[in-house]
């Protein structure tokens, strides 16, 4: 089916070059997931990676906002391996963080603004994130949600001359990349750990 022109022009930006299904290589399996991005980054840097409305970044473009989440994350919290929760309104500025998370070495709590607020509490008290991400349009609700003991980092007020370079981390694919919490329909919310292997399988 032909699309419209304006659709088409997304496609040509946005999909692989070929326009076709590409397999994943076996290797890509066996890195994680900042690894297996930077070498799209590298392969593709101007194409056009996220688009919401009139805001898009491209791939390099999008690689280099997570590198200075990544490095203030680092900042506040060092370099060991914990939860990270999130707690943004949906938009280009989720997958900006969750890749911050992940090449800072940590791993990200999936968190929504449609959970109650005693979820959210229940989620960040179990999953012991120390550290929760939000943005400037979500920053007041967030901190009314989690209260005044968890520390807050605001996206969208990263320093600016944080460096934008890769971090280069040694990451593995058994390494955790996440953990997603079930709806609680049942009782409390369970959360299910991922690793950056099972993520990139689509084993969620």
């Amino acid at each position: 089916m032909k699309l419209p022109p304006e659709q088409e022009a997304i496609r040509a930006k946005c999909f692989h070059p070929s326009g076709t299904f590409v397999a994943m290589p076996e290797e890509d399996v066996e890195i994680s997931i900042p690894e297996r991005f930077e070498k799209i980054v590298r392969q593709h840097p101007e194409k056009v990676a996220l688009k919401k409305g009139t805001h898009s970044l491209t791939y390099g473009q999008l690689n280099e906002a997570a590198n200075q989440i990544a490095r203030e994350i680092l900042n506040r919290r060092g370099p060991k391996s914990e939860p990270i929760a999130l707690l943004l309104d949906h938009g280009i500025s989720v997958l900006v963080a969750i890749l911050g998370v992940l090449k800072a070495g940590k791993f990200y709590v999936a968190m929504d603004f449609s959970f109650s607020k005693v979820t959210i509490q229940y989620i960040v008290e179990n999953s012991a994130a120390a550290l929760v991400i939000t943005e400037s349009s979500a920053s007041g609700r967030a901190r009314a949600t989690i209260g005044p003991q968890r520390g807050l980092l605001n996206a969208d007020e990263i320093d600016a001359a944080l460096p934008t370079d890769n971090l280069g981390l040694p990451l593995t694919a058994d390494d955790l990349a996440a953990i997603f919490y079930t709806s609680g329909s049942t009782g409390k919310p369970k959360g299910v750990l991922h690793t950056h292997r099972s993520y990139v399988l689509g084993v969620l």
